[in-house]
Formats: C-alpha cells, structure tokens, sequence
C-alpha cells in the first residue's frame, strides 16, 4: 500500500472512531475518555495504544451491557480495510478480547484455514456452496466447489426422531 492510501485510510479510521461517540449517545452512553484520546493523539494511535494494553476497557464492558461490540474500537480494527492498519498482535488482542465477551467477528478470507481443497481446480475452499432441500423431514447437503462447480460431496440427514 502506497503512502497516500494509508494515509487516506487512516483518516478515514480516524473519521469512524470519532463516529462511534455519535452512535453510542443514541443509546445514552458517551465514551468521554475514548473521544478524548481520538482527539489527542488520532484514531489508529488511540486503537493501537488501547491494544497494546491487555486490560478489557470500561468503555467496552459498556458496549457488551449494550449488546453493542459491534461499535467498538476492536471491531472495527477486525474489518476491512481498516485491518490493513493494525499488527498481526493487535489483530490477534481485539479478537481476543470480543471473544472473552463471546462476540464472533466475522474472520476474513485470509485468516481462516481452508476447510478443503478441491481435488479437481485444488481451489482452497474455507466456505461451502450449499443448498438445502426439504422433503419429508430430511435435509440434504450439497457441498460444490464456488470455482470449478464440481460436487463435492452430499449429506442426508433425517430429522426423525
């Protein structure tokens, strides 16, 4: 990534971690402490001195009592594009951290092992193609490579008791 873009994508990190006091006043709570640090010292150094710590924050117990993680500083550092920005040990803190609030963040491509390779195009596959059909209480799973569409596999499953 060139300079120009990561500057550009810093400011625009910057401009989403400020958003964020906006959107929690909607729900009553104003990150007073985390406003003030984006504004002091910038949205990526405020992130990247905030997982440099191991210590889940207030702000983010707030948002967890909130059910809303999905607003937090972690989060955000865990999506496209803005991981681009971050470290592989400050990727792997925020994620530590939403997980011990039993928050998934959604993995990227290139962070989840391939669940199988196709063993006709060798396309590393981490997702499957699947179509269900119901039919008297039974499930089949059609499982097709998303390249070549070759079949993979197919699971019946009667739900029978």
């Amino acid at each position: 990534m060139d300079t120009d873009s990561v500057e550009e994508l810093e400011r625009r990190f910057h401009a989403a971690m400020l958003n964020i006091g906006q959107e929690t006043k909607k729900f009553g709570y104003s990150p007073v402490r985390f406003d003030q640090m984006v504004n002091d010292i910038g949205g990526l150094r405020a992130a990247q001195r905030l997982l440099s710590d191991q210590a889940i924050s207030a702000g983010l117990t707030r948002l967890w009592e909130e059910g809303r993680l999905d607003l937090s500083m972690e989060a955000f550092a865990l999506k496209e594009p803005w991981r681009a920005l971050f470290s592989d040990s400050e990727l792997y803190e925020a994620r530590r951290r939403l997980t011990e609030l039993d928050y998934v963040a959604k993995p990227t491509r290139n962070e989840r092992e391939p669940d199988t390779i196709c063993p006709y195009c060798e396309t590393e596959i981490t997702s499957f193609d699947s179509h269900y059909s119901q039919a008297q209480a039974e499930v089949i799973v059609v499982v097709k490579c998303p390249d070549c569409h070759k079949i993979l596999g197919m699971v019946s499953h009667s739900c029978d008791d």
